[in-house]
């Protein structure tokens, strides 16, 4: 499960139905989580999945995912994704979250 970073322009043309394996080479990945079933549970219910790859993570759903992760107590992670956000060029850049299932 991880959190990853590619160029908007790139995001915007790969096809959805080849996009899991063509973001390989040109993505960036941002944090890594390990087990973490219930981040995982978080972007099920809070994106849309497809083929394992979510669809464009904001600035805002980044910081609704903050939020959750202070009121679940799992702090360690809230400044990895303040992090996100401060390195983020929402503009030119896309956030997304993969998982395998």
């Amino acid at each position: 499960m991880s959190l990853k970073k590619v160029s908007r322009e790139s995001f915007n043309n790969i096809s959805r139905d080849d996009f899991w394996y063509e973001e390989f080479d040109i993505s960036e990945e941002l944090i890594y989580w390990r087990k973490q079933y219930a981040i995982d549970g978080w972007f099920h219910e809070n994106t849309l999945i497809n083929d394992e790859c979510s669809d464009e993570i904001t600035k805002e759903k980044l910081e609704l995912l903050i939020k959750w992760l202070k009121k679940e107590d799992l702090k360690d992670h809230v400044v990895k994704i303040k992090d996100v956000i401060k390195q983020t060029d929402f503009d030119n850049e896309v956030i997304f979250y993969t998982c395998c299932n």
